[in-house]
């Protein structure tokens, strides 16, 4: 199996605006941003299922697909909570369950928290 080394990345290169910590464009530009990360994340993470599902012949390749289903996952949930924390309204759900739980989750008729509180007989 291939080992993955990657580049680090050089200041120099990519502008000095990017790495001084200063904040560059409008707070509708960076929802933008963050929106496109969430999609991006969102894609990936069905992208890693849907391979897995053709995969089935090495696990090695099965165990690398989830690892990226997961890591998709995360990097999807930051950039919601990100957006949350600039105001945002969520892309595709502010829930860390409907994020990093699997969809029979949802499916069972439990998409997040509070919906499984608000059901609860008290």
């Amino acid at each position: 199996m291939a080992t993955l080394n990657p580049t680090p990345l050089n200041p120099a290169e990519i502008g000095s605006s990017h790495v001084s910590g200063t904040r560059s464009g409008s707070p509708t530009q960076q929802g933008v941003l963050m929106g496109e990360i969430t999609l991006a994340a969102s894609r990936i993470a069905q992208l890693a299922v849907m391979a897995q599902d053709l995969s089935n012949v090495d696990p090695d390749v099965d165990a690398l697909l989830a690892v990226m289903h997961t890591l998709a996952q995360r990097v999807g949930w930051m950039a919601e909570v990100a957006n949350a924390e600039m105001g945002g309204v969520p892309f595709i759900s502010a829930s860390v369950e409907d994020w990093l739980l699997p969809p029979a989750f949802s499916r069972g008729g439990v998409s997040s928290t509070a919906a499984a509180l608000n059901s609860a007989e008290v």
